[in-house]
């Protein structure tokens, strides 16, 4: 069955008795296979990203309803966790007094309820024995989406979503925007013609000669 990424992105999950959302996808653009997952298992006022494998992860029978990620409470709890750069709050303090007082007389500390978002929101979390993540040399999905994807002529247009098979988690192809200008490929390329990221990490590389896609079976992962 075909998925749209970008359809699944928020998407409400079940991990035991756990609530769980989907948040992002690891994959190498040599072999155009989603291999890890980010969910976020915390609560109502917290976030804790963990890494699990995509094979980990089914669609729901019903075609509509919460997926299910085959892990118990243990598992869970061991998972690697994943911190994304842009929930992490930059903020400049100096400038910031030690107390506000309110409209009534009270008081308010802006460095304490700073402190205290930052602990709701789990911006702090990350892999305490200070182990390698297992998707730092991958592709981020997420981060593509939006991103002006170019080829030795010139723009082609920018990524709307990647299209994948449930079945085997492989990459059917990347969607370009409906603004973007005719190619051979249509809207649809395949995953093989990207070649890498811009390093400022502002555009996509692509080589619309490449050659056909290698044929790449689904490794089984290393279970989380």
């Amino acid at each position: 069955m075909l998925q749209s990424f970008k359809d699944l992105i928020d998407k409400p999950m079940r991990a035991g008795d756990r609530k769980a959302s989907f948040r992002d996808a690891f994959f190498r653009i040599d072999e155009g296979i989603l291999r890890y997952a980010a969910l976020d298992i915390g609560g109502w006022l917290s976030i804790d990203n963990i890494i699990v494998s995509m094979d980990l992860i089914e669609p729901s029978a019903a075609g509509d309803g919460e997926w299910v990620v085959k892990l118990d409470e243990d598992a869970l709890a061991g998972a690697p966790r994943w911190e994304r750069r842009e929930e992490r709050e930059e903020v400049d303090l100096q400038g910031w007094p030690p107390v506000i007082v309110g409209p009534f007389g009270s008081t308010i500390s802006p460095l304490l309820l700073y402190q205290q978002l930052r602990e709701l929101r789990g911006t702090g979390a990350g892999n305490d024995d200070g182990e390698e993540s297992p998707v730092q040399s991958m592709e981020r999905a997420g981060k593509w989406l939006g991103l002006t994807a170019f080829d030795a002529v010139g723009e082609l247009g920018k990524v709307e979503d990647f299209i994948f098979e449930t079945d085997t988690n492989a990459i059917h192809a990347v969607i370009l925007d409906r603004d973007a200008p005719g190619t051979d490929l249509g809207r649809e390329l395949p995953i093989h013609h990207f070649r890498h990221m811009a390093d400022q990490e502002t555009h996509l590389v692509l080589d619309l000669r490449g050659t056909p896609a290698p044929d790449v079976e689904a490794e089984p992962d290393r279970k989380l």
